[in-house]
């Protein structure tokens, strides 16, 4: 008789054992709800945090030379690590002249320079033209 080393015994007791073994309880059903009480509304997720200006529009532009990390942040795709390196850039060459500028800042290529045109502004705010309007 040859031994054969890769062979082994079918297994007796597990498949006997599994047969016998109790059925897993049911799930929880939901609980019932009162037949008196108003209905619930339904659980909406809340809006994502937004700065207090909200998104940059055209209406509402990013002044570029006195923006802050906030407001540089209401710009599509700049989180706080791209608006860091706009002011890091800003302070390392002085005002931005025109949009072009933002080019040599890591991370801003022509299409983002695209999306930002109409969302951004170089001279300074006008404070008192702003009240009286």
């Amino acid at each position: 008789m040859r031994f054969r080393a890769f062979e082994r015994a079918p297994p007796t007791s597990t498949l006997v054992e599994a047969a016998d073994a109790a059925p897993p309880p049911p799930p929880a059903s939901p609980p019932i709800a009162d037949a008196g009480a108003p209905p619930r509304e339904p659980v909406v997720a809340a809006p994502p945090i937004a700065t207090a200006a909200g998104r940059a529009t055209p209406e509402s532009p990013v002044y570029l030379n006195e923006a802050t990390v906030d407001d540089l942040r209401r710009l599509p795709g700049v989180g706080a690590k791209r608006a860091e390196a706009i002011l890091a850039h800003r302070r390392h060459v002085g005002r931005f002249t025109r949009v072009e500028d933002l080019l040599r800042v890591k991370g801003v290529g022509r299409a983002t320079i695209k999306k930002w045109r109409p969302l951004v502004r170089f001279e300074v705010r006008d404070l008192r033209d702003a009240g009286s309007s």
